[in-house]
């Protein structure tokens, strides 16, 4: 087996999920990454795993499906599983391990109207999973796998092996995967991203400007809420698990009628196999009131109509361009990466990790609070080497924290 590949498997296991010998684990995969699932399901069962549980995927045969389906068809199938899996979780306080990295063209011979119904349906009690980690103490993480349909549209100058093995080297890179012991190299980037977090809460900011040569945009920091990111306080780097691997964010919580002004996308959004490109939102008291797109515009319609609350903000985070994602130069098309690329914004439903005194709010009490609840949580990319973030205290003392795109202190 390659090296990196093993050293890869074992910071999923250890970083991603803090596996211990007996836990029981969740896979949830694309059948377009079989050879690595099969490779990890053995690797956890070598470490000592009481059971492995997978929910395997074909988007490619689905996207054929659809071609021909009619709406009938789509909604009387079976399409998503997250309440087996939430159910799993619950049973036996499983972590679960999802695997991205399937092609962003792979709908592309699809009607939106079948996309939109489709993706919908595939994301029924999507939020359940995440809830698992609250209710249960379940542990969750996001990693991409290298395939061939995905790699050929970052290198279609290659062949497809070729290109597969190009991405697994990206990936190994920008995970920290090269380091010497990379858990190691991951304890210390989480104490670092949590230096720099406490350095932002420090400043008791109220709110953040964005502006570029497109973007003009403001945004009310919600005053029940600190800047995320990096070890949690208190908190021991050996005992704890990142949800995404990678991970470069330092986050916040916008307060929900707070943001107003133009943002532009600054990289294509791949959702679910579906590509959005040259986009950008207006917003007024907190709600997206016009949009654009050149390409991929009904799939984003799609999305910011499937939820009545899908068109507010629930994310915004700061990732400066030296992060290593952005020095490999290349698009992931992949949100997981692209967003850890540089900084990014979300629509739709806003996290409580980061909400004081959240603890057994329901989403009906947090939504009047302002933290904004909706279905979907789609993160897209607005940071580039023209944008500068500043922020403001509540006695409009000003502090650049990301001048062209890179920290500022």
């Amino acid at each position: 087996m390659n090296t990196n590949l093993e050293k890869y498997m074992e910071l999923i296991l250890i970083r991603g999920i803090n596996f211990k010998e007996n836990d029981y684990v969740i896979v949830r995969a694309d059948k377009c990454m079989a050879e690595f699932t099969n490779e990890f399901i053995s690797y956890c069962y070598k470490k000592k795993a009481k059971k492995v549980f997978l929910f395997e995927t074909d988007l490619l045969a689905d996207a054929k499906w659809l071609i021909d389906a009619n709406i009938s068809d789509i909604n009387e199938r079976k399409l998503s599983y997250n309440l087996e899996i939430y159910e799993i979780m619950k049973e036996y306080k499983a972590s679960c391990i999802t695997f991205v990295g399937t092609s962003p063209y792979i709908f592309d011979n699809v009607t939106s109207t079948k996309k939109n119904l489709y993706l919908e349906r595939s994301s029924l009690n999507k939020n359940l999973i995440r809830e698992a980690r609250f209710s249960f103490g379940c542990k969750t993480t996001i990693v991409g796998v290298a395939n061939e349909s995905w790699a050929s549209v970052i290198y279609p100058d290659d062949n497809p092996i070729e290109a597969k093995n190009k991405l697994w080297e990206a990936i190994f890179r920008v995970t920290y995967t090269t380091a010497d012991d990379p858990i190691l190299a991951w304890e210390k980037h989480m104490l670092d991203l949590q230096k720099r977090r406490q350095k932002l809460n420090a400043l008791n900011l109220v709110k953040l400007y964005y502006k570029d040569d497109k973007t003009d945009c403001s945004f009310v920091l919600h005053a029940g809420c600190g800047f995320g990111g990096g070890l949690a306080d208190g908190c021991d780097v050996k005992e704890t698990n990142n949800p995404n691997i990678p991970t470069e964010e330092i986050y916040h919580t916008p307060y929900k009628y707070g943001v107003n002004g133009t943002i532009y996308a600054s990289l294509p959004l791949n959702h679910n196999g579906n590509l959005i490109k040259d986009f950008y939102f207006t917003f007024e008291n907190g709600k997206i009131v016009s949009f654009d797109a050149k390409e991929g515009k009904e799939v984003l319609e799609g999305l910011l109509n499937s939820s009545p609350n899908a068109r507010y903000l629930g994310e915004i985070a700061l990732v400066p361009l030296d992060s290593p994602i952005y020095k490999e130069g290349i698009i992931f098309y992949n949100t997981l990466f692209d967003e850890n690329a540089c900084s990014h914004l979300a629509f739709g439903m806003a996290f409580k990790e980061n909400i004081k005194h959240s603890s057994g709010m329901t989403s009906e009490e947090l939504d009047q609070f302002g933290i904004n609840q909706a279905s979907i949580h789609i993160d897209f990319m607005v940071g580039s080497d023209k944008l500068s973030i500043i922020g403001e205290d509540k006695e409009h003392n000003k502090y650049p924290i990301l001048i062209n795109g890179k920290w500022a202190f």
